[in-house]
């Protein structure tokens, strides 16, 4: 899936950084026009995302979830209408308790290193 640019046989990068969108909800089935139509083929949460880096041989060294700053909702929100305030308070909310920020972050981003370990699933 992913590839370590190799120059030489030796690795550019002894660490590498992932990052991806959280769009997961539990009403995804009826969002997947929305995402397709701007480039979303695949949806994640942050411990499906670390499945599929472990099946991938990288190891997390570290992670964090986090809310998208308010400059990225108003270019997300060209207008500051209902659905910017409905997003606004979510995240007023999901700040003040972090264990909600983990079950649905904006976005993912981690800190790996690629093993030579294979995973073995038998």
């Amino acid at each position: 899936m992913w590839r370590v640019i190799r120059i030489a046989g030796k690795r550019v990068s002894k660490h590498q950084i992932f990052e991806v969108p959280i769009d997961f909800s539990f009403y995804v089935d009826r969002k997947l026009e929305h995402f397709l139509s701007y480039g979303h083929i695949n949806i994640y949460t942050p411990s499906l995302f670390r499945f599929l880096l472990k099946s991938e041989n990288f190891e997390v060294i570290r992670d964090i979830n986090y809310l998208y700053d308010d400059e990225v909702l108003q270019l997300m929100f060209k207008k500051k209408n209902s659905a910017y305030y409905i997003t606004k308070n979510k995240f007023a909310i999901l700040s003040m308790v972090p264990y909600l920020r983990g079950i649905k972050p904006s976005s993912y981003a981690v800190l790996t290193k690629k093993t030579e370990k294979q995973l073995s699933i038998f």
